[in-house]
């Protein structure tokens, strides 16, 4: 992010600000504000990140769309990993 930012107006179910709200009381959020900034960047990263990795696999696979199958398990595996651990943070 480039440090400038924009105003954003959102309308949502009561049980969703319930919801935030309750994670503000339990000291995860600082406002609601924080809340929604928060998840939708993180939102954003994960897409990106899923983007990502299916350019990766589209590269390692044959004009057939095969590759070889200890080769596909071991990028899945490290794929899996990498998308957890991003997802953790």
């Amino acid at each position: 992010m480039n440090g400038r930012t924009v105003p954003v107006q959102i309308r949502l179910p009561i049980e969703s600000v319930n919801t935030i709200d309750q994670y503000i009381r339990e000291g995860r959020y600082s406002s609601r504000a924080d809340f929604v900034r928060q998840k939708t960047i993180q939102a954003i990263e994960r897409h990106s990140l899923v983007h990502n990795i299916d350019e990766i696999c589209a590269e390692i696979l044959d004009e057939n769309g095969k590759a070889n199958g200890v080769l596909q398990r071991q990028v899945r595996a490290i794929l899996k990993e990498m998308l957890t651990e991003k997802l953790q943070k």
